[in-house]
Protein backbone atom coordinates (compact mmCIF):
# COMPACT_ATOMS: atom_id res chain seq x y z
CA UNK A 1 0.00 0.00 0.00
CA UNK A 2 1.45 3.36 -1.04
CA UNK A 3 1.06 5.72 1.93
CA UNK A 4 3.03 8.68 0.59
CA UNK A 5 -0.07 10.37 -0.86
CA UNK A 6 -2.08 10.31 2.37
CA UNK A 7 -0.66 13.56 3.74
CA UNK A 8 -2.05 15.53 0.80
CA UNK A 9 -5.65 14.56 1.50
CA UNK A 10 -6.57 17.54 3.68
CA UNK A 11 -5.32 20.25 1.30
CA UNK A 12 -6.96 18.48 -1.63
CA UNK A 13 -10.29 18.50 0.20
CA UNK A 14 -9.95 22.19 1.08
CA UNK A 15 -9.24 23.13 -2.52
CA UNK A 16 -12.21 21.25 -3.92
CA UNK A 17 -14.89 22.23 -1.42
CA UNK A 18 -15.91 25.38 -3.27
CA UNK A 19 -16.44 23.73 -6.63
CA UNK A 20 -18.47 20.84 -5.26
CA UNK A 21 -20.85 23.27 -3.56
CA UNK A 22 -21.26 25.16 -6.82
CA UNK A 23 -21.98 22.00 -8.77
CA UNK A 24 -24.62 20.83 -6.33
CA UNK A 25 -26.34 24.20 -6.61
CA UNK A 26 -26.28 23.88 -10.38
CA UNK A 27 -27.72 20.36 -10.37
CA UNK A 28 -30.65 20.12 -7.92
CA UNK A 29 -31.75 16.74 -6.61
CA UNK A 30 -34.46 15.26 -8.80
CA UNK A 31 -37.74 13.89 -7.53
CA UNK A 32 -38.13 10.38 -8.90
CA UNK A 33 -40.31 10.24 -12.01
CA UNK A 34 -42.77 7.40 -12.44
CA UNK A 35 -42.04 4.97 -15.28
CA UNK A 36 -45.03 2.66 -14.97
CA UNK A 37 -47.42 4.18 -17.49
CA UNK A 38 -51.20 4.25 -17.39
CA UNK A 39 -53.12 4.38 -20.70
CA UNK A 40 -53.79 8.09 -20.12
CA UNK A 41 -50.04 8.72 -19.90
CA UNK A 42 -49.04 6.92 -23.08
CA UNK A 43 -47.19 9.02 -25.65
CA UNK A 44 -46.96 7.91 -29.27
CA UNK A 45 -43.43 7.05 -30.26
CA UNK A 46 -40.71 4.42 -30.41
CA UNK A 47 -39.31 3.39 -26.98
CA UNK A 48 -35.53 3.79 -26.83
CA UNK A 49 -33.32 1.38 -24.94
CA UNK A 50 -29.92 2.09 -26.49
CA UNK A 51 -27.96 5.02 -27.96
CA UNK A 52 -29.18 6.79 -31.10
CA UNK A 53 -26.43 7.22 -33.69
CA UNK A 54 -27.12 9.74 -36.45
CA UNK A 55 -24.48 8.72 -38.97
CA UNK A 56 -25.55 11.22 -41.62
CA UNK A 57 -24.62 14.16 -39.40
CA UNK A 58 -22.04 12.45 -37.21
CA UNK A 59 -23.50 12.71 -33.73
CA UNK A 60 -24.72 10.37 -31.02
CA UNK A 61 -27.29 10.58 -28.23
CA UNK A 62 -28.03 8.26 -25.32
CA UNK A 63 -31.59 9.08 -24.14
CA UNK A 64 -32.74 8.04 -20.67
CA UNK A 65 -34.08 4.50 -20.72
CA UNK A 66 -37.70 4.21 -21.83
CA UNK A 67 -37.86 7.64 -23.43
CA UNK A 68 -39.56 7.81 -26.81
CA UNK A 69 -38.53 8.94 -30.26
CA UNK A 70 -41.65 10.88 -31.23
CA UNK A 71 -40.56 12.46 -34.52
CA UNK A 72 -37.72 12.17 -37.02
CA UNK A 73 -37.66 14.58 -39.93
CA UNK A 74 -35.07 13.03 -42.21
CA UNK A 75 -32.78 12.71 -39.17
CA UNK A 76 -32.18 16.47 -39.38
CA UNK A 77 -34.76 17.16 -36.70
CA UNK A 78 -35.33 14.61 -33.94
CA UNK A 79 -37.88 14.86 -31.14
CA UNK A 80 -37.88 12.80 -27.95
CA UNK A 81 -40.25 12.70 -24.97
CA UNK A 82 -40.44 11.19 -21.52
CA UNK A 83 -43.00 8.37 -21.24
CA UNK A 84 -45.63 10.69 -19.75
CA UNK A 85 -44.95 13.42 -22.32
CA UNK A 86 -43.97 15.99 -19.68
CA UNK A 87 -40.37 16.45 -20.81
CA UNK A 88 -39.19 16.98 -24.39
CA UNK A 89 -35.78 17.06 -26.07
CA UNK A 90 -35.34 18.18 -29.67
CA UNK A 91 -32.18 18.22 -31.75
CA UNK A 92 -31.80 20.15 -34.98
CA UNK A 93 -28.94 20.11 -37.46
CA UNK A 94 -28.56 23.40 -39.31
CA UNK A 95 -27.61 21.95 -42.68
CA UNK A 96 -26.00 24.31 -45.21
CA UNK A 97 -25.86 27.10 -42.63
CA UNK A 98 -22.91 29.00 -41.25
CA UNK A 99 -22.97 31.00 -38.04
CA UNK A 100 -20.53 33.54 -36.72
CA UNK A 101 -20.85 32.06 -33.24
CA UNK A 102 -23.32 30.16 -31.01
CA UNK A 103 -24.91 33.45 -29.94
CA UNK A 104 -26.15 33.90 -33.51
CA UNK A 105 -27.60 30.39 -33.36
CA UNK A 106 -29.41 31.29 -30.14
CA UNK A 107 -31.01 34.33 -31.75
CA UNK A 108 -32.73 31.99 -34.20
CA UNK A 109 -34.42 30.21 -31.28
CA UNK A 110 -35.28 33.02 -28.89
CA UNK A 111 -37.24 35.03 -31.45
CA UNK A 112 -39.63 32.34 -32.75
CA UNK A 113 -40.18 30.94 -29.24
CA UNK A 114 -40.48 34.40 -27.67
CA UNK A 115 -38.32 32.91 -24.95
CA UNK A 116 -37.22 34.61 -21.76
CA UNK A 117 -33.49 34.12 -21.31
CA UNK A 118 -32.67 33.48 -17.65
CA UNK A 119 -28.93 33.01 -18.17
CA UNK A 120 -26.40 32.23 -20.91
CA UNK A 121 -22.75 31.22 -20.92
CA UNK A 122 -20.29 30.23 -23.61
CA UNK A 123 -17.75 27.40 -23.42
CA UNK A 124 -15.78 25.01 -25.64
CA UNK A 125 -16.80 21.41 -26.26
CA UNK A 126 -14.77 18.96 -28.39
CA UNK A 127 -12.99 21.90 -30.01
CA UNK A 128 -16.24 23.65 -30.98
CA UNK A 129 -17.61 26.93 -29.74
CA UNK A 130 -20.65 26.19 -27.60
CA UNK A 131 -23.26 28.05 -25.59
CA UNK A 132 -25.71 26.98 -22.90
CA UNK A 133 -28.87 29.00 -22.27
CA UNK A 134 -31.33 28.64 -19.39
CA UNK A 135 -34.70 29.76 -20.73
CA UNK A 136 -38.46 29.88 -20.20
CA UNK A 137 -41.11 30.00 -22.94
CA UNK A 138 -44.62 28.91 -23.90
CA UNK A 139 -45.11 25.55 -25.64
CA UNK A 140 -48.70 25.69 -26.78
CA UNK A 141 -50.69 26.58 -23.67
CA UNK A 142 -48.02 25.37 -21.25
CA UNK A 143 -45.23 27.39 -19.70
CA UNK A 144 -42.04 25.39 -19.91
CA UNK A 145 -38.47 25.78 -18.74
CA UNK A 146 -35.25 24.17 -19.85
CA UNK A 147 -31.96 24.51 -21.68
CA UNK A 148 -30.76 25.27 -25.17
CA UNK A 149 -27.37 23.76 -26.02
CA UNK A 150 -25.81 25.22 -29.16
CA UNK A 151 -22.73 23.68 -30.78
CA UNK A 152 -21.20 25.62 -33.67
CA UNK A 153 -19.75 22.69 -35.60
CA UNK A 154 -18.08 23.85 -38.86
CA UNK A 155 -19.91 21.19 -40.91
CA UNK A 156 -23.21 20.67 -39.12
CA UNK A 157 -24.07 23.25 -36.43
CA UNK A 158 -26.38 21.60 -33.93
CA UNK A 159 -29.01 22.88 -31.50
CA UNK A 160 -30.43 20.75 -28.70
CA UNK A 161 -33.46 22.04 -26.82
CA UNK A 162 -34.49 20.27 -23.59
CA UNK A 163 -37.52 21.45 -21.64
CA UNK A 164 -40.35 20.45 -19.33
CA UNK A 165 -43.47 22.14 -18.05
CA UNK A 166 -42.63 24.55 -15.24
CA UNK A 167 -44.29 22.51 -12.49
CA UNK A 168 -42.21 19.45 -13.45
CA UNK A 169 -38.85 21.23 -13.65
CA UNK A 170 -37.37 19.87 -10.41
CA UNK A 171 -38.66 16.37 -11.16
CA UNK A 172 -37.14 16.20 -14.62
CA UNK A 173 -34.13 18.50 -14.31
CA UNK A 174 -31.62 15.66 -13.93
CA UNK A 175 -33.15 13.86 -16.92
CA UNK A 176 -32.79 16.93 -19.13
CA UNK A 177 -29.18 17.51 -18.08
CA UNK A 178 -28.34 13.83 -18.49
CA UNK A 179 -29.88 13.72 -21.97
CA UNK A 180 -27.87 16.75 -23.11
CA UNK A 181 -24.72 15.38 -21.48
CA UNK A 182 -25.06 12.19 -23.53
CA UNK A 183 -24.46 14.09 -26.77
CA UNK A 184 -21.20 13.44 -28.60
CA UNK A 185 -19.96 14.68 -31.96
CA UNK A 186 -18.30 12.70 -34.79
CA UNK A 187 -17.01 10.06 -32.42
CA UNK A 188 -14.44 12.44 -30.93
CA UNK A 189 -16.61 13.01 -27.90
CA UNK A 190 -17.32 9.38 -27.11
CA UNK A 191 -14.37 9.01 -24.77
CA UNK A 192 -14.59 12.50 -23.29
CA UNK A 193 -16.84 14.00 -20.62
CA UNK A 194 -20.13 15.20 -22.11
CA UNK A 195 -20.95 18.81 -22.97
CA UNK A 196 -22.84 19.53 -19.73
CA UNK A 197 -19.95 18.16 -17.68
CA UNK A 198 -17.44 20.20 -19.68
CA UNK A 199 -19.61 23.28 -19.30
CA UNK A 200 -19.13 23.03 -15.53
CA UNK A 201 -15.47 21.92 -15.54
CA UNK A 202 -13.59 22.25 -18.85
CA UNK A 203 -11.69 19.14 -19.91
CA UNK A 204 -8.62 19.01 -22.11
CA UNK A 205 -6.60 15.78 -22.48
CA UNK A 206 -3.01 15.81 -21.27
CA UNK A 207 -1.15 17.93 -18.76
CA UNK A 208 -2.03 21.18 -20.51
CA UNK A 209 -5.60 20.71 -19.34
CA UNK A 210 -4.76 20.33 -15.64
CA UNK A 211 -5.73 23.02 -13.16
CA UNK A 212 -3.20 24.68 -10.89
CA UNK A 213 -4.71 22.73 -7.99
CA UNK A 214 -3.60 19.38 -9.43
CA UNK A 215 -1.42 17.19 -7.25
CA UNK A 216 1.21 14.61 -8.15
CA UNK A 217 0.47 11.06 -7.03
CA UNK A 218 3.11 8.33 -7.17
CA UNK A 219 1.80 4.90 -8.17
CA UNK A 220 3.86 1.87 -7.21
CA UNK A 221 3.33 -0.35 -10.24
CA UNK A 222 5.24 -3.62 -10.43
CA UNK A 223 8.79 -2.69 -9.38
CA UNK A 224 8.54 0.89 -10.67
CA UNK A 225 7.26 4.24 -9.47
CA UNK A 226 5.06 6.18 -11.88
CA UNK A 227 3.80 9.71 -11.34
CA UNK A 228 0.32 10.78 -12.41
CA UNK A 229 -1.43 14.09 -11.82
CA UNK A 230 -4.83 14.16 -10.11
CA UNK A 231 -6.95 17.25 -10.76
CA UNK A 232 -9.44 17.68 -7.89
CA UNK A 233 -11.83 19.63 -10.11
CA UNK A 234 -11.99 16.75 -12.59
CA UNK A 235 -12.61 14.35 -9.70
CA UNK A 236 -15.48 16.48 -8.44
CA UNK A 237 -16.96 16.80 -11.93
CA UNK A 238 -16.85 13.01 -12.29
CA UNK A 239 -18.58 12.56 -8.94
CA UNK A 240 -21.37 14.95 -9.94
CA UNK A 241 -22.09 12.83 -13.03
CA UNK A 242 -22.03 9.59 -11.00
CA UNK A 243 -24.45 11.00 -8.42
CA UNK A 244 -26.73 12.57 -11.04
CA UNK A 245 -27.02 9.32 -12.95
CA UNK A 246 -27.68 7.45 -9.69
CA UNK A 247 -30.58 9.81 -8.98
CA UNK A 248 -32.03 8.92 -12.38
CA UNK A 249 -31.95 5.24 -11.42
CA UNK A 250 -34.40 5.88 -8.58
CA UNK A 251 -37.07 6.50 -11.23
CA UNK A 252 -36.84 2.82 -12.20
CA UNK A 253 -36.51 1.27 -8.74
CA UNK A 254 -38.96 -1.15 -7.14
CA UNK A 255 -42.38 -1.15 -8.79
CA UNK A 256 -41.71 2.07 -10.70
CA UNK A 257 -40.58 0.14 -13.78
CA UNK A 258 -40.63 -3.46 -15.03
CA UNK A 259 -37.54 -5.61 -14.47
CA UNK A 260 -36.43 -5.41 -18.11
CA UNK A 261 -36.47 -1.62 -18.08
CA UNK A 262 -34.58 -1.58 -14.77
CA UNK A 263 -31.75 -3.59 -16.34
CA UNK A 264 -31.70 -1.27 -19.37
CA UNK A 265 -31.52 1.73 -17.02
CA UNK A 266 -28.57 0.18 -15.17
CA UNK A 267 -26.81 -0.40 -18.48
CA UNK A 268 -27.22 3.25 -19.45
CA UNK A 269 -26.01 4.32 -16.00
CA UNK A 270 -22.72 2.50 -16.49
CA UNK A 271 -22.41 3.75 -20.08
CA UNK A 272 -22.69 7.35 -18.91
CA UNK A 273 -20.21 6.88 -16.06
CA UNK A 274 -17.82 4.93 -18.31
CA UNK A 275 -17.77 7.60 -20.99
CA UNK A 276 -17.38 10.45 -18.50
CA UNK A 277 -14.35 8.88 -16.81
CA UNK A 278 -12.61 7.19 -19.73
CA UNK A 279 -10.28 9.98 -20.87
CA UNK A 280 -9.70 11.11 -17.29
CA UNK A 281 -8.04 7.71 -16.71
CA UNK A 282 -5.77 7.74 -19.77
CA UNK A 283 -2.76 8.93 -17.68
CA UNK A 284 -3.19 5.87 -15.45
CA UNK A 285 -3.21 3.52 -18.45
CA UNK A 286 -0.13 5.32 -19.78
CA UNK A 287 1.58 4.80 -16.41
CA UNK A 288 0.92 1.06 -16.70
CA UNK A 289 2.41 1.02 -20.21
CA UNK A 290 5.58 2.62 -18.89
CA UNK A 291 5.72 0.28 -15.91
CA UNK A 292 5.29 -2.82 -18.08
CA UNK A 293 8.02 -1.67 -20.45
CA UNK A 294 10.45 -0.77 -17.68
CA UNK A 295 9.90 -4.03 -15.80
CA UNK A 296 9.76 -6.30 -18.84
CA UNK A 297 6.21 -7.51 -18.12
CA UNK A 298 4.62 -9.41 -21.01
CA UNK A 299 1.38 -8.03 -22.40
CA UNK A 300 -0.68 -11.10 -21.46
CA UNK A 301 0.37 -10.64 -17.83
CA UNK A 302 -1.16 -7.17 -17.56
CA UNK A 303 -4.74 -8.18 -16.55
CA UNK A 304 -3.46 -10.12 -13.53
CA UNK A 305 -0.96 -7.39 -12.61
CA UNK A 306 -3.54 -4.58 -12.72
CA UNK A 307 -5.93 -6.77 -10.73
CA UNK A 308 -3.34 -7.34 -8.00
CA UNK A 309 -2.59 -3.60 -7.81
CA UNK A 310 -6.23 -2.68 -7.19
CA UNK A 311 -6.85 -5.56 -4.79
CA UNK A 312 -4.33 -3.87 -2.49
CA UNK A 313 -6.64 -0.85 -2.15
CA UNK A 314 -8.77 -0.57 0.97
CA UNK A 315 -12.41 -1.56 0.56
CA UNK A 316 -14.61 1.37 1.48
CA UNK A 317 -18.18 2.32 0.61
CA UNK A 318 -18.56 6.10 0.37
CA UNK A 319 -22.32 6.13 0.97
CA UNK A 320 -24.47 8.91 -0.45
CA UNK A 321 -26.95 8.71 -3.29
CA UNK A 322 -24.67 6.65 -5.54
CA UNK A 323 -22.47 4.83 -2.99
CA UNK A 324 -19.90 4.98 -5.81
CA UNK A 325 -16.60 6.86 -5.51
CA UNK A 326 -15.23 8.38 -8.71
CA UNK A 327 -12.09 6.61 -9.99
CA UNK A 328 -9.74 9.60 -9.70
CA UNK A 329 -10.48 9.89 -6.00
CA UNK A 330 -10.27 6.12 -5.71
CA UNK A 331 -6.68 6.35 -6.93
CA UNK A 332 -5.87 9.31 -4.71
CA UNK A 333 -7.27 7.72 -1.54
CA UNK A 334 -6.25 4.18 -2.50
CA UNK A 335 -9.70 2.98 -1.54
CA UNK A 336 -13.07 2.27 -3.09
CA UNK A 337 -15.94 -0.17 -3.29
CA UNK A 338 -16.58 -2.85 -5.90
CA UNK A 339 -18.16 -0.45 -8.44
CA UNK A 340 -15.30 2.05 -8.23
CA UNK A 341 -12.62 -0.62 -8.52
CA UNK A 342 -14.31 -2.47 -11.39
CA UNK A 343 -14.73 0.75 -13.40
CA UNK A 344 -11.09 1.69 -12.83
CA UNK A 345 -9.86 -1.81 -13.68
CA UNK A 346 -11.93 -2.03 -16.86
CA UNK A 347 -10.99 1.46 -18.10
CA UNK A 348 -7.27 0.84 -17.65
CA UNK A 349 -7.39 -2.58 -19.32
CA UNK A 350 -9.54 -1.28 -22.17
CA UNK A 351 -6.95 1.39 -22.95
CA UNK A 352 -4.29 -1.30 -22.84
CA UNK A 353 -6.19 -3.23 -25.52
CA UNK A 354 -8.23 -5.78 -23.52
CA UNK A 355 -11.99 -6.22 -23.91
CA UNK A 356 -13.81 -6.03 -20.58
CA UNK A 357 -17.30 -6.16 -19.14
CA UNK A 358 -18.86 -5.23 -15.82
CA UNK A 359 -20.90 -7.82 -13.94
CA UNK A 360 -23.48 -6.55 -11.45
CA UNK A 361 -25.64 -8.60 -9.09
CA UNK A 362 -28.61 -7.21 -7.17
CA UNK A 363 -28.80 -10.63 -5.50
CA UNK A 364 -25.33 -10.33 -3.97
CA UNK A 365 -25.12 -6.50 -4.04
CA UNK A 366 -21.73 -6.80 -5.68
CA UNK A 367 -19.85 -6.02 -8.89
CA UNK A 368 -17.13 -7.95 -10.70
CA UNK A 369 -15.20 -7.48 -13.93
CA UNK A 370 -14.89 -9.89 -16.82
CA UNK A 371 -11.91 -10.01 -19.19
CA UNK A 372 -11.72 -11.72 -22.58
CA UNK A 373 -8.35 -13.45 -22.10
CA UNK A 374 -7.14 -17.06 -22.01
CA UNK A 375 -6.83 -18.76 -18.64
CA UNK A 376 -8.47 -21.20 -16.28
CA UNK A 377 -11.18 -20.44 -13.76
CA UNK A 378 -14.75 -19.22 -13.56
CA UNK A 379 -16.17 -17.65 -16.70
CA UNK A 380 -19.30 -15.61 -17.27
CA UNK A 381 -21.16 -16.25 -20.55
CA UNK A 382 -22.33 -12.96 -22.04
CA UNK A 383 -22.72 -11.34 -25.47
CA UNK A 384 -21.45 -14.42 -27.27
CA UNK A 385 -18.22 -14.72 -25.27
CA UNK A 386 -16.94 -16.40 -22.12
CA UNK A 387 -15.43 -13.76 -19.81
CA UNK A 388 -12.82 -14.67 -17.21
CA UNK A 389 -14.02 -13.32 -13.87
CA UNK A 390 -12.00 -10.72 -11.94
CA UNK A 391 -12.82 -10.13 -8.25
CA UNK A 392 -11.49 -6.71 -7.19
CA UNK A 393 -12.22 -6.76 -3.46
CA UNK A 394 -10.38 -9.92 -2.38
CA UNK A 395 -6.76 -11.08 -2.95
CA UNK A 396 -7.59 -13.86 -5.41
CA UNK A 397 -6.38 -14.58 -8.92
CA UNK A 398 -8.20 -14.15 -12.20
CA UNK A 399 -11.00 -16.68 -12.58
CA UNK A 400 -11.61 -17.01 -8.83
CA UNK A 401 -15.06 -16.28 -7.36
CA UNK A 402 -16.80 -17.15 -4.10
CA UNK A 403 -18.77 -20.38 -4.44
CA UNK A 404 -22.02 -18.78 -3.26
CA UNK A 405 -21.73 -16.14 -6.02
CA UNK A 406 -20.84 -18.48 -8.87
CA UNK A 407 -24.30 -18.87 -10.45
CA UNK A 408 -24.29 -16.84 -13.73
CA UNK A 409 -28.07 -16.37 -13.39
CA UNK A 410 -27.43 -14.00 -10.47
CA UNK A 411 -25.50 -11.53 -12.63
CA UNK A 412 -26.20 -8.86 -15.23
CA UNK A 413 -23.48 -8.12 -17.77
CA UNK A 414 -22.63 -4.73 -19.26
CA UNK A 415 -20.27 -4.39 -22.21
CA UNK A 416 -17.97 -1.39 -22.06
CA UNK A 417 -17.69 0.38 -25.41
CA UNK A 418 -14.19 0.74 -26.83
CA UNK A 419 -13.75 4.50 -27.06
CA UNK A 420 -10.58 4.95 -29.10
Amino acid sequence: MNMRNRGMLAPLRRRTAWILTGLLLLLPVAVAAQYVQTPQQQVAGVPLHEPVIVEEYGYRLDPPSGWLLTDAEGMRLLSFASPDGSAVVQTMVHEDREFADPAEMLEGIVGPLQAELLDTAGFVYAGREALLADMRFMAGSREVRGYALLLNDPLYPLTALAYVREDGYETYHDFLVSFLDSLSLDGSGDGLPGPMSQFVVPFQPGRRGLSEDSVAVVLELLDTEQEVMIDPHQADAAQVVIDREARLLTAYAGDRAPRELQEIAWERYFRMVWRDNYARLTPVADAWRRAAEESGLERDELPAAVLSWLQDYDYDRPGGVSDFLNPLETIYLEQGDCDSLVLLYAAVLDQLGFDTIMMVSTVHMHALAGVDVPGSGARFPFAGREWLVAELTAPVGLGMIAQDMADPADWMGFVFQRMY
